[in-house]
């Protein structure tokens, strides 16, 4: 469904992508045209626009104007492509939307020059917009660098990880490092287009809180499809966050599973897998069984629905406009329509 969405913003999207293309056209590439060519393929591979397309559906849910969140969109974005660049090196990931990563075809090296250069856009497409007043600048400026730091601090406990810094899956804070790492941009722009349609703090805040679950619920999905989905549609390989030594949500729940039945002898073996961060590991089918054993598929799903059914709520609640509210609808229905369709049989 999102192609609806996005064939009914298309226009919009088309101008905050042009915005981009603009940025990188603005500086001087004549002794370093190969870092312009990463910075340009990397910035093209578009993914769903998320944020953007978010954005965009919180001005119009607040009646605001959409043509005002063009260059926070475009800041959000860019920040959120050098994040994925930084995100892979650190995991080791070797494909990124279906193509090798930048380390892997250049070096690690180049790769976080790439990621550097690409978040540096990010303040200054909110310094040019036509549409933002100095306070509004500041203001969003500060949306930003929270995000930002929130981000970096998400990253830091999935690096925690393994590097040791939590004795047991337990103790480590999945869900507020999703919050930080995943949802903090979509809280930030859904806040920005609140505060950009003259809404007080109160309601900024709320459309905070809304993006911010919006967002967790998109990284919960994509937990459950790196292991029950369809490669061909995720354009990835499955069972990457296994190969990554990653301890997921549906993982979670499934030692949750196995600790209330005495096993933790399975939990122990699972986690010594998981160590072993092998990204060639292919044989990942008595994991998924095991899951599938104990209903963690059937229990995410009901999860994810309930979910669903409380954004719908939430939203019902600040929409202004009917058209408005059915689109942030259909965004979050089309998060989770996945799981439903697109599962493994």
């Amino acid at each position: 469904m999102f192609h609806i969405l996005h064939q009914r913003y298309a226009d919009h999207i088309d101008q905050i992508e042009r915005l981009m293309a603009e940025e990188i056209a603005y500086w001087d590439w004549d002794d370093i045209p190969q870092m312009k060519a990463l910075v340009m393929r990397y910035l093209a591979r578009s993914g769903k626009r998320l944020r953007p397309l978010l954005g965009l559906l919180f001005a119009e849910l607040y009646g605001g104007r959409l043509e005002a969140i063009y260059w926070p969109a475009a800041a959000i974005e860019t920040y959120h492509t050098a994040t994925l660049v930084y995100d892979d090196i650190q995991d080791n990931s070797e494909f990124r939307r279906g193509l090798p990563c930048a380390h892997v075809t250049a070096s690690t090296s180049t790769a976080m020059n790439l990621a550097a250069v690409t978040r540096s856009f990010m303040y200054h497409f909110v310094h040019r917009s036509p549409h933002l007043n100095a306070t509004q600048k500041v203001e969003v400026h500060q949306m930003l660098d929270h995000a930002s730091t929130l981000v970096t601090l998400g990253q830091s406990i999935d690096i925690g990880w393994h590097e040791g810094w939590y004795s047991t899956y337990q103790s480590l804070p999945y869900e507020r490092m999703i919050q930080w790492k995943s949802a903090s941009l979509f809280g930030c722009i859904a806040a920005i287009s609140a505060m950009l349609s003259g809404n007080d703090s109160n309601a900024v805040l709320q459309a905070k809180e809304i993006g911010i679950e919006i967002g967790l619920l998109f990284q919960m999905v994509d937990d459950y499809l790196d292991i029950f989905g369809d490669p061909k549609v995720m354009r990835r390989p499955l069972f990457t966050d296994f190969c990554e030594g990653k301890v997921t949500y549906p993982v979670i729940c499934l030692f949750n599973r196995l600790s209330s039945c005495g096993k933790g002898d399975m939990i122990d073996h699972v986690l010594q897998r998981l160590e072993q961060r092998d990204a060639h590991q292919e044989d990942w089918q008595w994991l998924v069984d095991l899951m599938l054993d104990f209903e963690i598929d059937e229990c995410l799903r009901n999860q994810f629905q309930e979910k669903v059914k409380q954004l719908t709520c939430s939203i019902g609640k600040i929409a202004r406009s009917t058209g408005a509210q059915e689109s942030l609808n259909m965004f979050v229905d089309t998060l989770v329509s996945p799981v439903n369709s697109g599962q493994r049989a």
